[in-house]
């Protein structure tokens, strides 16, 4: 595969798509301060609408996105698949970014009555792209949420300069009543890539106010500062 040019990217499609889980600015705030330096190479390597890249203005950032209606939203973003692209983008001094959490947002099935779905699905008007992550049930027998991000971890870390920080936003959900701690996972993962932890904090944020499970929503969103330690 070719390196890719930056200067090559062009916007190509006017029928924007709104996102589903657009990152708060709270959150950027909140990753923002663990930035090494101003003007800092930052990767995103689960974009979306590129907000990640707009309220980062002053560093230089590079987000990949899949799904091209989000991808096209901002010039900063490459549209494209993570594990491809992220290998040949050079080093990073930082990471920001969000994953998809696995939840109910992930189903990928057409509805058939006019019940309210917050899905990735349903905001983008088609069936999602092959290889995407915003589909997968965290804790499924097969395991597909897992293994992906694990190997998107795995290559984003790589990507990271000696000393780089990897910042995750990510927050746990109800499922048959329990609280499942999807971040606990991708905190031991990324761990074992051998990144140490700096700090971690939990933001107050809002979840969908409707639903059956509206009452019972996690309140708040992890924040996790890991920093890859140079041996």
């Amino acid at each position: 595969m070719a390196k890719i040019d930056l200067d090559e990217i062009e916007t190509t499609l006017d029928d924007y798509k709104k996102h589903p889980a657009v990152m708060g600015t709270h959150l950027i705030d909140a990753c923002k301060k663990y930035l090494p330096f101003l003007g800092c190479r930052v990767l995103d390597p689960f974009a979306g609408i590129g907000t990640t890249a707009k309220y980062l203005i002053d560093y230089d950032v590079v987000g990949i996105e899949l799904e091209p209606e989000w991808a096209n939203q901002c010039p900063k973003t490459i549209c494209g698949d993570s594990l491809k692209i992220v290998p040949f983008l050079g080093k990073f001094d930082a990471i920001v970014t969000s994953p998809a959490y696995g939840n109910r947002m992930a189903d990928d099935f057409e509805a058939k009555d006019n019940s309210k779905r917050i899905t990735y699905r349903h905001t983008i008007g088609r069936k999602l792209t092959t290889g995407t992550t915003a589909n997968l049930h965290f804790g499924r027998k097969n395991g597909g949420y897992e293994k992906l991000h694990e190997k998107i971890w795995s290559v984003c870390v790589n990507a990271l300069s000696d000393n780089g920080i990897f910042v995750l936003n990510c927050k746990d959900f109800i499922r048959n009543s329990k609280i499942i701690e999807v971040t606990s996972w991708h905190r031991n993962v990324i761990e074992s890539f051998g990144m140490q932890i700096v700090e971690e904090n939990k933001i107050p944020s809002k979840g969908m106010g409707f639903g059956k499970s509206a009452e019972k929503r996690v309140g708040y969103e992890n924040i996790i500062c890991f920093k890859k330690i140079f041996k």
